[in-house]
């Protein structure tokens, strides 16, 4: 550790044993004296930067402390290895200080040469709240981690002590009246110690979770680069070594949500965890509106709770825990709550939970972020479940897709069954799969005058290209199969002959109106030989990078022979989109059967059909 010497205000290094000391907390401005500017004594005398380390080891020596530490000047920031382990050990070095000054050099006191003490609520009056030092990131462990700490307005006048504005610095920060006094921070939920930097700021994005290392005293190194990934991290050794699930019960603002329909199980920043930040009347976040109200989530022991440790792998957050099944009747395991060990208000009654909704086999993302579910145990149906949770947006958007199909039947009963559900409504339902395509059992195995095809393989794609390919299996039970699809959605299907190795490419796709209506369906497919796909390894994914988009209102084939072409023909007569507004609209599950047959081929399809083959 690197101390000056607050006589010779030289520096002086010490390894092991280190001397009672005083350190400096404040904001950085602009400029700042470096280490080697102090060293070598090129820094500017006279200015501010340099002003605040000579007033700390002038106020230091006058307490009767030899040395001091002030960040600026105490670390080489040229040395990586050096950041790195002064930013783990901050947390520490201002815990065993003798004393802390906070020195908010935008607040003035006015006062006399020999300053009065001011206590609790008085110094209100001096604008201490609007200050900039309770707005940033690193100043959140300086004021919690000291024993003895001094604030200090801009002519170094004493505003008061901490334990002395205590109920203040409690109203300003939301930070708990008892960690204030020097309590134990573990006492204290991971999500309510998160919020404390809900509104708090950092010159660059990394630090905001650099910052918060040592309130959870958790150790990683430092890869400045990495941006918002730094967060992530973080949240990643708190659960390593805690099992408080409140980590995972944030809410994401208003507009993150918009932005994305899945999340993963870890937060985006610690600002989506002020559902948990108890501000005051004097907080300068006050005038921030904040999108939720305060949760007064509490953590729970639970004898029933599974007691396996929840991990991270490849695969995502292995978590071992209890669910409320949302969808059992139709589509079992689909969407869920995932209860946590904490529950609203200590009514061990009301756990709270979050929704999750199946991406990939068992793996699953956070839905309607923004809400947190509270689940009647003695009143629900919950049981022990094993999934693996997403960990961020990232890997929804890029790495894992749900199976792109489902069948009129189960859309009939969840439209049923959500209407008399309290946690979604029809009408969600219905816009989900509005514009998906429909396929009939008819066409999931058509017989055509070339022989009879069956569908075995379904690749999702999107304008970056191939995504991922889901196998079909032809001889299982389809009565149907409905494709959900998004905004320029694009899905190839893949028809192999059953009696060789030819195949048919269709490609489906739905491009999306500038002004977010249902945007127009088209349709597009291609014919391979069994000589065409031995000829070239590469020919089948060739075939389908070829495949462009072409309405279904004008010649949506491409043939060298009439033979192909009939063929083709003859798929997309069995393989066309339909709208399902009109089928979500119909009555009965009893009835699904016919009001789909009556919408599988529209008209006006037919006739175009008509038209390519005359």
């Amino acid at each position: 550790m690197r101390l000056i010497n607050t006589k010779t205000l030289k520096l002086q290094e010490f390894i092991g044993k280190v001397p009672p000391y005083a350190i400096l907390s404040h904001t950085w401005g602009d400029r700042e004296t470096t280490l080697q500017e102090y060293q070598s004594r090129t820094y500017k005398a006279g200015s501010r930067e340099i002003a605040k380390i000579f007033a700390t080891c002038r106020q230091a020596r006058s307490q009767g402390l030899d040395y001091a530490w002030v960040d600026t000047c105490s670390i080489d920031k040229t040395s990586s290895t050096e950041l790195g382990e002064a930013i783990n050990s901050m947390f520490k070095w201002y815990r065993e200080a003798t004393v802390c000054y906070a020195f908010l050099e935008d607040v003035s006191t006015k006062q006399p040469a020999k300053p009065k003490r001011i206590r609790t609520s008085t110094s209100g009056g001096i604008g201490l709240a609007n200050s900039r030092w309770f707005t940033r990131g690193w100043t959140l462990q300086e004021l919690i981690a000291p024993c003895n700490m001094e604030f200090y307005d801009k002519d170094w006048n004493l505003i008061g002590e901490k334990q002395d504005m205590v109920s203040e610095l409690r109203n300003i920060t939301g930070i708990d009246t008892f960690v204030l006094q020097g309590g134990p921070l573990e006492q204290v939920s991971i999500a309510r110690r998160m919020s404390w930097a809900a509104y708090r700021q950092t010159s660059r994005e990394e630090d905001i979770a650099y910052s918060l290392l040592g309130i959870f005293g958790v150790n990683m190194p430092l890869l400045y680069g990495e941006g918002a990934r730094s967060f992530l991290r973080l949240q990643e050794e708190i659960l390593k070594q805690s099992a408080d699930q409140t980590l995972f019960a944030w809410r994401a603002t208003a507009s993150e949500a918009n932005k994305e329909e899945a999340r993963g199980l870890f937060a985006h920043s610690p600002r989506e965890f002020q559902n948990f930040l108890d501000r005051g009347e004097n907080s300068n976040q006050k005038r921030r509106r904040s999108e939720h109200s305060k949760d007064n989530l509490m953590r729970l022991w639970d004898s029933r709770a599974s007691r396996e440790p929840w991990t991270v792998s490849n695969r995502g957050i292995r978590v071992t825990g209890r669910i409320q099944d949302l969808r059992p009747n139709y589509e079992r395991y689909h969407t869920v709550i995932l209860l946590l060990n904490c529950c609203f208000g200590g009514n061990p009654g009301r756990i709270a939970g979050i929704y999750l909704r199946r991406q990939d086999g068992d793996r699953y993302a956070r839905i309607r972020p923004t809400e947190l579910a509270s689940v009647e145990p003695l009143r629900s149906i919950i049981s022990p479940y094993s999934l693996y949770g997403l960990r961020h947006a990232d890997e929804v958007r890029g790495h894992f897709y749900d199976q792109p199909w489902t069948s009129s039947y189960t859309i009939r009963r969840e439209l049923e069954e959500l209407a008399h559900s309290k946690f979604e409504n029809s009408q969600a339902a219905k816009e989900r799969y509005e514009h998906g395509f429909y396929i009939s059992a008819k066409g999931l195995k058509p017989s055509t005058i070339f022989g009879q095809y069956k569908l075995h393989g379904v690749m999702m794609t999107d304008s970056r290209g191939l995504l991922r390919f889901f196998s079909f299996y032809p001889d299982d039970r389809h009565m149907d199969i409905v494709l959900k699809t998004y905004p320029n959605f694009r899905v190839v299907l893949l028809y192999k002959a059953t009696t060789s190795s030819d195949l048919i490419l269709v490609l489906l796709g739905r491009k999306v109106q500038p002004d977010d209506s249902g945007g127009e369906h088209w349709v597009t497919a291609t014919y391979l030989s069994r000589w065409e796909l031995g000829e070239k390894s590469t020919r089948f994914l060739d075939a389908v990078a070829s495949l462009t988009e072409t309405t279904i209102h004008s010649k949506a084939v491409s043939c060298e022979s009439r033979d192909d072409e009939l063929l083709l023909i003859r798929f997309l007569d069995l393989i066309l989109p339909t709208s399902l507004r009109d089928i979500t609209n119909s009555p009965a599950v009893s009835d699904h059967a016919n009001s789909f047959r009556k919408y599988s081929i529209q008209e006006s399809l037919k006739e175009t059909l008509l038209v390519l083959v005359g």
